[in-house]
């Protein structure tokens, strides 16, 4: 039998070198296999267009738009009803007449008493000028008697006794007018600012007063809607606590909610709303009216808030006054803009990112935001629509760290 030779057996050597050398490779790359990181499964989308809108809610209660309120007197007898509950009536129609013979009887006392006190001044004010007149004539006759005495007593005609008297004449004459003057003068001034004319401005007020009370003792609408509410009998007085009058529009609903101080300041008229009746099932739509410039007395011991009207688009059939609404009153709306969830917007360092998959590893991409709610960010800069991006990366995630998408 032969023996190995020495090159047979260096041939052998080297062979089972290389195969120790090819087993200890595949070892070391087993082993690389077993303890390299699992790659981290997120969950991605891709930037698209979105409508957003950033809302308050409020709640509110349905009133009508339009409402006409008022209260029976007491003190006067209900004469006709012309209209019943839940008639429709048009502005200018009559519901109500009250007696007024009371008021109309007050009224001619007062217009008499104000012709009477104008006639007695009238003539007193007559007579006085009667009397002034008389005096100036009087001391005209007592100047040219005394002028002519004089003459004749210079002329030793008549005597000093004579003279005299028609110099005391003429002098009582010129104090007849004098006084004639003051008393006329009194007159017209008392006239214009004295209690006279003080009486005579409260007996025009008093007049003006009974003639309002009359003209509105015809109850009459002024908008056009149904009767809601009459509390009167026919040839009855109403009670104090009674004798309401309400005329409400219920084809023009509206819907008034009280909004606190903060929220106030972020709405203005025209901003639409979407109003869920409490009980029903299809939301109404609307839009800012007004937004009140006074807190309602509601509020007045607690936070201020601001009664905000919206107007509906659509009134409901089935819906009713003083229903109880829920109100999302939209501040802020973009349509077809890119927007990421909102979960997969970071911060770092007062910076914006969002993940990336990049060669398979998470990478932050900086990105500027605008519109936020609570599901989107709008995205303004550093990600394209279509792009990918990590919708909801762990907590733990770093940059670099392999990644893949979830199946």
């Amino acid at each position: 039998m032969r023996g190995v030779t020495k090159m047979e057996a260096k041939t052998k050597k080297t062979a089972l070198i290389s195969v120790l050398l090819i087993l200890s490779l595949a070892a070391i790359t087993g082993i690389i296999q077993i303890f390299k990181t699992k790659a981290v499964e997120v969950a991605v989308a891709v930037l698209e267009e979105r409508s957003l809108s950033d809302s308050i809610s409020v709640t509110g209660r349905i009133e009508s738009e339009e409402t006409y309120e008022t209260v029976l007197s007491s003190s006067q007898k209900v004469i006709k009803l012309y209209k019943k509950v839940g008639d429709y009536v048009k502005a200018g129609d009559t519901l109500v007449t009250l007696d007024t013979e009371d008021l109309q009887y007050q009224l001619n006392k007062a217009a008499l008493s104000l012709d009477s006190l104008k006639v007695s001044t009238g003539n007193a004010k007559a007579q006085a000028s009667i009397n002034l007149d008389t005096a100036k004539d009087s001391y005209a006759l007592a100047s040219r008697s005394y002028h002519n005495i004089k003459t004749l007593y210079e002329a030793g005609a008549v005597s000093k006794d004579d003279f005299d008297k028609a110099d005391n004449a003429l002098k009582l004459a010129e104090s007849q007018v004098k006084l004639a003057e003051i008393q006329y003068n009194n007159l017209n001034l008392n006239s214009s600012s004295s209690d006279v004319q003080k009486q005579m401005e409260r007996l025009n007020l008093n007049i003006q007063n009974l003639q309002r009370k009359i003209d509105e003792s015809t109850i009459k609408t002024p908008i056009s809607g149904t009767l809601t509410l009459l509390e009167a009998r026919e040839n009855q007085y109403p009670s104090r606590s009674q004798g309401q009058v309400q005329v409400m529009d219920l084809n023009r609903l509206i819907v008034k909610a009280d909004v606190s101080q903060y929220d106030t300041v972020l709405l203005s008229p025209g901003q639409r709303a979407s109003v869920k009746v409490k009980g029903l099932s299809p939301k109404l739509t609307g839009r800012i009216t007004s937004v009140g410039d006074v807190s309602t007395p509601a509020s007045s011991s607690a936070e201020p808030k601001y009664e905000v009207k919206i107007a509906l688009d659509d009134s409901a059939q089935d819906i009713k006054i003083d229903y109880d609404v829920d109100v999302d009153i939209f501040i802020k709306e973009k349509a077809n803009i890119p927007a990421a969830d909102r979960q997969a917007v970071q911060a770092e360092n007062g910076r914006k990112f969002v993940f990336v998959i990049a060669d398979g590893k998470a990478v932050k991409k900086y990105i500027k935001t605008g519109l936020e709610t609570d599901l989107y960010v709008e995205i303004l800069e550093g990600l394209s629509l279509g792009e990918q991006y990590l919708t909801a990366p762990p907590d733990s995630l770093k940059e670099g760290a392999r990644v893949e998408p979830a199946v």
